[in-house]
């Protein structure tokens, strides 16, 4: 079930459309009225771009009052695939791998695996991507690089909720918020929410750490998912490594005595 889970959280921004700065919480701080325009500009100081990407790190995933800890590896090859591994007391558990159309997970523990496409999990979910698959994993691909997803335009309502600044809009039946640091313009949180689905989906981004030439990567991830078909389920990441514009081995490869899962 954990794997499953972990499979959700790399899914669950695809489905919807999922520095060294600790939190600031000086709500003392007084912040200038700015338009959406600037904030955003602001904000794409912070904007992560690289060819490939290889982490390691450690997962907490809470739901249903149980919690599980385990670490986890992801590697990613711009608009091309995504594989994570996870690992529990040294050995293995199980790996995923997403591409543009399908996705794979095996589960070493069960010695099962999962093979769907993307739309399958999208139904499964009760969410519907943009319709453009390229697109979907983008999105995806920049949740993990700590980018925001969906900000394309500055149609955005701004207010000031210090030390944050909080832009609001509401894209076709979703309504997102993304909360900007007022101190130095970092991504705070994203928050996505569907009434009509009662399903909503949150990111907080916290300990921007610089990353090579000056660049800035949150390595404190803070992800809430729910919907009717899961509950709730919390999932803290803490990135411990990170490497850009590396090449490295991305292997995914299905022993032919696993069993398949429909």
């Amino acid at each position: 079930m954990f794997l499953r889970y972990f499979s959700y959280l790399l899914l669950c921004f695809i489905l919807i459309g999922g520095c060294k700065s600790k939190k600031n919480n000086n709500s003392e701080l007084k912040l200038k009225k700015r338009s959406a325009k600037y904030l955003i500009e602001k904000l794409d100081k912070y904007h992560l771009d690289t060819e490939w990407l290889s982490t390691k790190g450690s997962i907490k995933l809470v739901q249903n009052n149980k919690t599980t800890k385990a670490t986890a590896y992801i590697r990613m090859r711009k608009d091309s695939v995504i594989w994570a591994a996870v690992r529990k007391l040294g050995v293995e558990a199980g790996r995923v791998l997403i591409t543009q159309d399908s996705v794979f997970l095996v589960n070493r523990l069960e010695k099962t695996y999962y093979a769907k496409s993307v739309d399958y999990i999208q139904n499964m979910m009760g969410f519907s991507g943009t319709g453009n698959r390229q697109k979907d994993f983008r999105n995806l691909s920049q949740i993990i690089l700590g980018n925001p997803v969906f900000l394309e335009d500055t149609d955005y309502k701004v207010d000031i909720k210090s030390p944050y600044y909080k832009l609001t809009k509401n894209l076709d039946g979703i309504d997102t918020e993304y909360w900007i640091q007022g101190k130095n313009y970092s991504l705070y949180k994203m928050m996505f929410q569907q009434d009509s689905a009662n399903k909503r989906a949150s990111c907080i981004q916290e300990d921007y750490q610089p990353l090579g030439n000056e660049l800035l990567f949150s390595y404190i991830r803070k992800l809430n998912l729910y919907s009717t078909d899961t509950g709730s389920l919390n999932i803290d990441l803490n990135f411990k490594t990170v490497s850009l514009n590396k090449p490295v081995s991305i292997k995914f490869e299905i022993p032919s005595s696993y069993a398949k899962v429909d």
